[in-house]
């Protein structure tokens, strides 16, 4: 956009003010006292950062890039089989910072205004919530919506997801090379935990340096650990 100083000065107040206070909002609405906090790695309340990732979000509208691409360093090459029927080809944790992005850029509007409304709503969600993606090979005798989700955190009984999205159909596989491997299609799949607790499961707090997907399918389960420790976000 080819704004003058002036103006695009005093957007960037406007804009940062209005992040700041959601921001202040956020920090209220998770409780600044009295019961567990939720692990700070898994919250984004600092208006910078706020203003950072809606602006990514922007810049992949912009540009045509993948949104999914904001997962990138976070996502585990894993190819372990779950059963007999479904492989584990990738899984990610979407931190806070990419998870804005990504759902700015979903969004699809660029305007300023446009983006804050997502962002704004995005915040509240991402600081009650923590999303995985994963993308799974399965046999095509087995039904997609039958692979299951946990969640593992510090407390010993796994969490139950609060949302599942439909399977993503992404593409068949040949099994022309290799006669032995069955006809497999390959989906992608968002699942969302809740970090703020619930009756029967505490927030998830400081005392989770790991957060363990456990993906059943066929009567098998695997497990994807990802860390929370600083400098080892994800891995």
């Amino acid at each position: 956009m080819n704004w003058g100083y002036a103006r695009f000065a005093h957007v960037r107040r406007v804009f940062s003010t209005r992040l700041f206070l959601l921001a202040a909002l956020a920090s209220l609405t998770l409780g600044c006292g009295g019961g567990p906090q939720v692990n700070p790695a898994l919250l984004i309340t600092d208006p910078q950062e706020i203003e950072d990732a809606t602006k990514r979000g922007i810049n992949i509208i912009n540009t045509g890039a993948d949104p999914y691409a904001v997962y990138g360093h976070t996502t585990k090459e894993v190819n372990l089989r779950v059963g007999s029927d479904t492989i584990i080809r990738t899984a990610a944790i979407c931190l806070p910072k990419d998870e804005l992005a990504f759902q700015v850029a979903m969004g699809g509007d660029a305007t300023e205004d446009g983006a804050k409304r997502v962002a704004d709503a995005a915040v509240q969600q991402i600081n009650r919530q923590v999303k995985f993606t994963v993308v799974l090979q399965i046999a095509k005798s087995h039904k997609p919506e039958d692979v299951t989700f946990e969640l593992l955190a510090s407390d010993p009984k796994p969490y139950p997801p609060v949302a599942v999205e439909p399977p993503q159909f992404i593409q068949d596989i040949s099994s022309a090379l290799d006669p032995d491997i069955p006809p497999m299609a390959v989906y992608g799949y968002n699942v969302s935990f809740s970090t703020t607790g619930s009756p029967g499961f505490p927030a998830i707090d400081t005392g989770a340096t790991t957060l363990t997907l456990m993906i059943e399918s066929g009567g098998t389960s695997t497990r994807v650990p990802f860390g929370l420790v600083t400098g080892n976000l994800g891995k």
